[in-house]
């Protein structure tokens, strides 16, 4: 007969079938990466999951007087200002709609800075496809700018071309913007 402690010790321990079930998973962790996918325009993006705090539906945007056509404006998220990135503008992707782009209901992909959030304006969000790591194809050697420096693969899902990118880059190229918008935002509460 096992004491008490026998019995709680062995409870705890995983058995070899948990053990196996475990490593079987983590091997599939290891050779997939999993994708959050989004509309910008016509253009099929996606970006690692473990970079996307939250997906928002449309959401009043505080335009920036000051700021470049990259920044769409800035929102409030639980109290947290969060910096938007106009995708489009950023991107140099034609909007579907570009009489009434004020008009249209964007969504956000909300991504995790170093220090502070960010928003994708993004025109649809798409589904979490998981991507084997070797069926990953290296970007086309000519994309334009912008895109050569943020793509890092592409993927083919049901005759669509889906552009993996990176969130770093496109943080990079707008951070004097996001600068701008903190200082003006200091200079207007004090």
């Amino acid at each position: 007969m096992r004491s008490g402690e026998d019995r709680r010790k062995a409870d705890k321990e995983p058995s070899t079938e948990q053990i196996n079930r475990r490593s079987t998973v983590d091997r599939r962790r290891a050779n997939n990466n999993e994708y959050i996918t989004f509309y910008v325009g016509d253009q099929f993006i996606g970006v690692p999951i473990y970079d996307v705090q939250e997906v928002l539906t449309a959401q009043t945007i505080c335009p920036v007087p000051s700021s470049s056509k990259n920044i769409a404006g800035i929102i409030n998220l639980r109290g947290q200002i969060v910096t938007v990135f106009n995708m489009h503008h950023l991107l140099e992707i034609e909007s579907k709609d570009a009489a009434g782009d004020e008009e249209k209901e964007y969504m956000h992909v909300i991504v995790q800075g170093e220090t502070e959030l960010y928003s994708f304006q993004v025109d649809a969000v798409g589904d979490v496809v998981t991507i084997a790591k070797e069926s990953l194809a290296p970007p086309p050697t000519n994309l334009a700018k912008q895109w050569v420096k943020c793509c890092f693969g592409i993927h083919h899902i049901n005759n669509h071309m889906l552009a993996i990118i990176d969130k770093n880059p496109l943080i990079e190229w707008v951070k004097d913007d996001v600068k701008n918008i903190r200082e003006e935002m200091l200079t207007v509460s004090s």
